[in-house]
């Protein structure tokens, strides 16, 4: 319930363990089937769970100089913004060799490394 939902947001191993200590002996037993580590994100910061809370707040942080405009000039700058990044991952793409841009590649690379951290 709640106590889970609480412990799972946690951004501190100390702030989880006192979580965990007003959990029911019930549930404590229950959730011992499997590590912290399997359950909570803050048991695993490598796998970088923590640098956005959502894809939107990624897309929100990749627009901000867009939304820091007045309102007047903000579709002209936000239309700018768009077609500036769409020339330049075109650009990337025509210049690359591989099927995947280096950009690209280095991400799957990285979310290999890091599906890799998951234990079994």
């Amino acid at each position: 319930g709640q106590l889970y939902t609480m412990a799972f947001d946690a951004d501190k191993i100390t702030t989880l363990d006192d979580i965990k200590f007003e959990m029911t002996e019930k549930m404590t037993t229950y959730m011992a089937k499997y590590s912290d580590a399997e359950q909570y994100p803050v048991c695993l910061p490598e796998l970088g769970l923590r640098q956005y809370g959502s894809c939107v707040e990624a897309i929100n942080g990749a627009n901000k100089p867009a939304r820091e405009v007045d309102m007047a000039h903000w579709l002209e700058k936000m239309t700018h913004t768009i077609v500036e990044r769409a020339n330049m991952r075109k650009q990337e793409a025509h210049a690359c060799l591989s099927p995947f841009p280096p950009r690209i590649y280095d991400r799957m690379v990285e979310q290999q490394r890091l599906g890799n951290l998951i234990p079994p």
